[in-house]
């Protein structure tokens, strides 16, 4: 089997967020590179996203400190990110009501896996969650894959 690219640039233009300002609430102006101008309200997304790294921006301060890479709205470091058709209609349209499906190799390593984790650290996960409005689960999965990153031999 031979695999080729074709790097042709593709016909037509392409729309980019050339500007973003900050309006109230939850809304921004963003101007478009072919000048269209539109009013984006994020309060319905960020009312109805049930995960906490979607969440943390329903804080203002959060909201606010978003920037333009590469003529994408982002925020964070691609914590969030909008299809341009969504940006430039208008409304972004989600369905959170869909659960990802888990692969079956996944759920079977799920199974096999036992960690011990320290009652200390535990205790200083949960608190940490209920400062930052997130579940428990989320900080004890990063805690052991940073455990393991540190445990990984060096490759160098």
């Amino acid at each position: 089997m031979k695999i080729t690219h074709d790097l042709t640039p593709v016909g037509g233009s392409f729309i980019d967020v050339d500007e973003a300002e900050y309006v109230d609430g939850y809304r921004l102006r963003l101007t478009f590179s072919d000048g269209t101008v539109r009013v984006v309200d994020f309060h319905d997304y960020l009312r109805d996203a049930p995960r906490p790294w979607i969440t943390k921006y329903w804080s203002l301060d959060e909201f606010k400190n978003f920037r333009l890479v590469d003529g994408d709205l982002m925020w964070g470091d691609y914590d969030l990110i909008f299809p341009i058709s969504d940006l430039y209609n208008g409304k972004i349209e989600y369905d959170f009501s869909r659960k990802p499906e888990i692969p079956e190799e996944a759920k079977q390593r799920e199974k096999l896996e036992h960690v011990a984790i320290p009652a200390s650290t535990l205790h200083h996960l949960e608190s940490r969650a209920r400062q930052e409005h997130m579940p428990v689960d989320l900080l004890v999965e990063r805690y052991l894959q940073e455990g393991m990153q540190r445990q990984a031999p060096s490759t160098r």
